[in-house]
């Protein structure tokens, strides 16, 4: 596994145990990376899925927020 997954997984699993800020992250089902077709690169992006639970005391209270996640290959370390 290189470094940009391992950096990954690592913060993947810090929000998955903190169940109380209101974030959900998924794997998608299958290949978890895959190259972009519109690249050249031989670096694969990683995707995720998630959603965000809306901030109480605003209008957001209680909705749910889905968004897909991609993470370039080119990941900085930085």
């Amino acid at each position: 596994m290189n470094i940009a997954m391992n950096r990954i997984m690592k913060e993947f699993k810090e929000v998955v145990a903190n169940e109380a800020n209101g974030i959900e992250l998924h794997m998608p089902e299958g290949e978890l990376t895959r190259t972009p077709s519109n690249s050249s690169s031989t670096k694969k992006d990683i995707f995720l899925t998630g959603s965000i639970l809306g901030p109480p005391d605003t209008p957001y209270a209680g909705a749910r927020f889905h968004v897909d996640i991609t993470v370039v290959g080119k990941l900085k370390m930085q």
